[in-house]
């Protein structure tokens, strides 16, 4: 009897500890199962936490842009800067303007938008030199700093060459066609008249045209625009130069060589139209009398311009 008492705990050893075994196996496997579960649901909050984050960033992003926060906070600390800085004596004491001579003093300082008393240091150079070259009047500008005070401006103006004539009006450009709106004319200089709505934008060119013919453009008091195609030339004189569309330099040497070989300002001439290549059309005014000897015959055209 105790035998078999004996042999069957024996017999049962091996299952209570495959139950224990196995009883561990499954609380390990839980426990497994649970972090699991906890690794992916925080790793699922991450993702939305940061999705959330970066939601509000760009939503605070877009309300700060818009609402202009940004620039105003810089405005802010560059105000503070300034007032800091001008404490310390970097304010502008003296505006020092070199080479106006046509354009008053107080349109370059308006235009570079500083006065004295403003903070020196957080001027932009640039900004200033941009804004005064803006000015039509001025064709460039060198702004500098001389601490702990002084702004020294030096300006290069642009020269006025000939009164724009349009709708009525006279306003002085200079030889690139650029409208001088705040110089005012010299007293005594004889300005050439241009007249024509386009005239301006062919100003460079009318110009170069003339100046390779120096004594001769002493003699030009005026040109119109023909169509916004080609130029009718005035001289001193009253005789009139109609030039041709197409290669109006060429006929204007032509038309040059012509004064110096054949004198033509001193003949009672009161046209030449050359719009024909390889044509020459003379108008002479009945009222100055016969053409002298020699002089070349005229021929008469029509007193229309097209």
């Amino acid at each position: 009897m105790v035998r078999r008492m004996t042999k069957a705990r024996r017999a049962a050893r091996p299952v209570v500890h495959a139950s224990k075994w196995q009883a561990e196996c499954a609380l390990i496997n839980r426990q497994k199962g649970k972090q699991r579960w906890w690794m992916s649901f925080r790793r699922r909050c991450m993702i939305v936490g940061a999705a959330m984050v970066l939601l509000h960033l760009a939503v605070g992003g877009w309300w700060v842009v818009h609402t202009g926060q940004i620039q105003a906070a810089y405005m802010a600390a560059q105000l503070w800067m300034g007032d800091q800085t001008k404490l310390a004596g970097f304010e502008v004491k003296r505006i020092e303007i070199e080479g106006s001579k046509k354009v008053p003093p107080m349109i370059i300082v308006e235009a570079m938008g500083v006065k004295v008393g403003d903070p020196i240091l957080p001027l932009s150079i640039r900004d200033m030199r941009d804004k005064l070259e803006a000015l039509p009047e001025i064709r460039s500008a060198r702004v500098e700093r001389n601490l702990p005070n002084i702004l020294h401006i030096s300006v290069e103006e642009r020269e006025g060459a000939a009164l724009w004539q349009h709708l009525g009006k006279h306003q002085l450009i200079d030889r690139d066609g650029t409208v001088l709106a705040n110089q005012e004319r010299e007293a005594g200089k004889r300005y050439l008249v241009l007249v024509g709505e386009d005239a301006p934008s062919h100003a460079q060119a009318f110009f170069a045209m003339l100046s390779r013919t120096p004594e001769l453009a002493a003699e030009v008091v005026a040109a119109k625009r023909i169509g916004k195609r080609r130029w009718n030339i005035s001289l001193r004189n009253q005789l009139v130069v109609k030039l041709p569309q197409e290669a109006p330099q060429q006929a204007w040497l032509r038309f040059a060589q012509m004064v110096r070989d054949e004198q033509l300002l001193d003949r009672a001439i009161k046209a030449i139209d050359m719009r024909i290549e390889d044509r020459l059309f003379i108008a002479t005014d009945p009222d100055d009398g016969p053409t002298p000897a020699g002089a070349i015959q005229p021929v008469l055209t029509s007193a229309h311009d097209t």
